[in-house]
This record gives structure tokens, sequence and C-alpha cells, in this order.
């Protein structure tokens, strides 16, 4: 068994571990919150770096 805190993990992390693992506590379904919010995050990181990316 391999145990992952999701508390303070960067995006990409907490969307695998959300996406491939079996979630064994989701206390108030937040299962579903938190994926959509790494995926976002992650959406506005690339969004930034492709802007930086273009600056240059």
């Amino acid at each position: 068994m391999d145990v992952r805190l999701l508390d303070y993990a960067p995006p990409w992390f907490r969307d695998e571990a959300l996406s491939k693992c079996q979630v064994l506590i989701d206390r108030g379904g937040h299962r579903v919150a938190l994926l959509r919010a790494s995926r976002e995050e992650m959406q506005d990181i690339q969004a930034k770096l492709r802007r930086i990316r273009g600056s240059v």
C-alpha cells in the first residue's frame, strides 16, 4: 500500500494520485473538487509557460 497525502502536494502529483489510485478516505466528497482544482492549476501553469516562452 502506498499512502499519498495531498494537502500540500503539487498539482501534477494530486492529479496523478486522484486519477490513477484508489482513494481510501474522502471526507465530504472533496475528491472531484480537488481533481478539478489540480487540473485548472496545471492549465494555468501551462498558459504562463507558453506566455513566457513566447515573450523570449
